[in-house]
């Protein structure tokens, strides 16, 4: 089933690529609060309707910020909403803080960590 619809937050866009994979993708130049996070989770939840959906997070260069992001893990508001979870890291020091999160959180769904977004649909698509 292909899903449509597209959600604007202040720190990301939320839609459905053509393939059912929900792609979350930060905005240039937000540096992500909890706040914000929060509203994107909650939308991201909203958006499965129910169902374990694949998700892509495209971080941004100038992504992480404010430190209670990385220390809440907000992997366990969507453990039933999500089939499994690919992260576009486009620096390597967003990766290795990419990497840092899953290891201290680790998520009850399966997580890989890309350098482009077609890497990571790729790993999606083959979760489904």
């Amino acid at each position: 089933m292909v899903h449509t619809g597209k959600i604007e937050t202040r720190l990301a866009t939320l839609s459905f690529l053509p393939s059912g994979i929900l792609c979350i993708r930060f905005k240039d130049g937000v540096v992500l609060d909890l706040d914000g996070v929060n509203e994107v989770v909650d939308h991201r939840a909203k958006m499965a309707n129910g169902k374990p959906i694949p998700v892509m997070v495209v971080l941004g260069a100038d992504t992480f910020g404010d430190v209670r992001v990385n220390i809440t893990d907000h992997a366990q508001r969507v453990r039933h909403l999500t089939l499994a979870e690919a992260t576009v890291a486009p620096d390597e020091w967003i990766k290795r803080l990419a990497d840092l999160y899953y290891d201290h959180h680790q998520p009850p769904f399966a997580t890989a960590i890309f350098a482009t977004e077609a890497e990571a649909a790729d790993w999606l698509l083959a979760q489904m």
